[in-house]
């Protein structure tokens, strides 16, 4: 849906953007360009580590029974990861029902939870271009799924009851 090349791409617009001194754009100059690239860096790496820990507690067999919200949030972002192009426009509302998850303060996987609920305020806060950060996200999910492999069977059986 997002392929990881929508943030190349918007890097490339921006340069032009800033060199033929173009409005609107996000970053007035290079040094503000170059450090959102390194915010979305970080971003990325933030996520991957947070993803792989949700994805490791679905997956361990020790943390059984799992607590739903982590599996809910997988699955949640399971969904609006497999919309179409053309859905798009719905995806920062969809992203938004996510926050709505309540933690238990006690939970192992909070630290990476409150990650991925940053990176979900920061989706469903009105800015003008939000998709390479949609697009880190994303590469960030998808590089843990592929470690990781899908959610366990047991787990998808029980999908209602983990729905959001």
């Amino acid at each position: 849906m997002f392929p990881h090349d929508k943030t190349n791409e918007w890097i490339a617009q921006e340069l032009i953007r800033i060199k033929e001194n173009q409005e609107p754009r996000q970053c007035p100059d290079y040094e503000a360009l170059i450090e959102h690239i390194e915010e979305l860096s970080r971003a990325e790496l933030m996520l991957g580590r947070a993803f792989n820990a949700l994805w490791h507690y679905c997956w361990d067999p020790s943390s059984a029974p799992h607590h739903p919200t982590p599996i809910r949030v997988l699955l949640g972002l399971e969904h609006i990861f497999s919309l179409e192009e053309e859905q798009q426009p719905s995806v920062q509302i969809q992203l938004s029902t996510l926050l709505t998850i309540p933690i238990p303060t006690s939970s192992p996987w909070l630290a990476a939870w409150q990650v991925i609920h940053q990176w979900l305020h920061s989706l469903c806060t009105p800015h003008t271009d939000w998709q390479p950060l949609l697009s880190v996200g994303l590469h960030a999910y998808h590089s843990a799924r592929s470690r990781h492999g899908p959610l366990p069977e047991h787990l998808l059986t029980n999908k209602q009851s983990f729905s959001f």
